[in-house]
C-alpha cells in the first residue's frame, strides 16, 4: 500500500467556505458602484417571485425569503439519481419557487437558504456583464495571489485530486467527480493548499 505525503499538493472542493468569497465579492462589486446593495432585484430578474421587494443585500444574508431548493425531495431524488448532471441556474431557482411562495415576507426574517445565493450569482452576472469565474479572477484570486483556488461548476477537478466518498446512493463510492453544479453559488470553489 502506497501512502500520499501530508504536503502532498491535493485539489479539493471546499464547499460552503466559498460563501466568504461570494461575500466578499459582493462588497467589492458594490464598492465599486457595480451593483447597489439595497437594488431591488427586479431591475435585473423582474419576472422572479417577488423581486420587486428582494435586494442583494437580502440575498447575502439569506433574508429574501425564497425556499432553499435543497430541502425539495423532488430535487435532491434527481441529484442522487443522476450525480454527474449539469443543472442550470434557471432549473435550481425554479425547484425553489415553483410554489409560488415564500418562507416569509423579504426583510422579515433569516433562514439559509442554497436557492438566494444562486439568485444572488445570476444577479451579479447580469449586473456587471461578466461570468462569476471572470469577476473572481478579476476581483479576489488575481490581486490575492491566490493561483491554487477556482471557481467551477462542474465535475472537472485539476489533478492530483483529494478523494471524497459518499454513502448517499445506498453504497459506499468514490464522489469526487460527481458535478458540484447542484449546490449554485454556494459551494463552487475548489482549493489546493500550498
Amino acid at each position: 500500500m502506497t501512502s500520499v505525503p501530508a504536503s502532498a499538493d491535493m485539489h479539493l472542493r471546499i464547499g460552503g467556505v466559498s460563501e466568504i468569497f461570494f461575500g466578499t465579492l459582493l462588497m467589492i462589486l458594490a464598492d465599486k458602484s457595480l451593483i447597489g446593495l439595497d437594488d431591488k432585484i427586479s431591475k435585473w430578474m423582474p419576472d422572479l417571485l417577488a423581486a420587486d421587494k428582494v435586494t442583494p443585500g437580502m440575498l447575502i444574508k439569506n433574508t429574501a425569503g425564497y425556499k432553499d431548493y435543497v430541502l425539495n425531495k423532488d430535487f435532491i431524488d434527481l441529484v442522487t439519481k443522476e450525480p454527474f448532471r449539469n443543472f442550470s441556474r434557471e432549473e435550481i431557482i425554479a425547484y425553489s419557487v415553483s410554489g409560488g411562495e415564500l418562507n416569509f415576507t423579504p426583510g422579515t426574517d433569516q433562514k439559509y437558504s442554497h436557492t438566494e445565493f444562486t439568485i444572488l450569482g445570476e444577479v451579479i452576472e447580469r449586473a456587471t456583464g461578466k461570468k462569476m469565474h471572470e469577476l473572481y479572477e478579476e476581483y479576489i484570486f488575481l490581486p490575492m495571489n491566490l493561483r491554487n483556488t477556482g471557481y467551477c461548476l462542474n465535475s472537472e477537478l485539476p489533478s492530483p485530486v483529494l478523494h471524497a466518498y459518499s454513502s448517499d446512493r445506498g453504497i459506499y463510492e468514490d464522489a469526487t467527480f460527481w458535478n458540484p453544479g447542484w449546490t449554485g453559488d454556494s459551494g463552487a470553489f475548489i482549493f489546493k493548499p500550498v
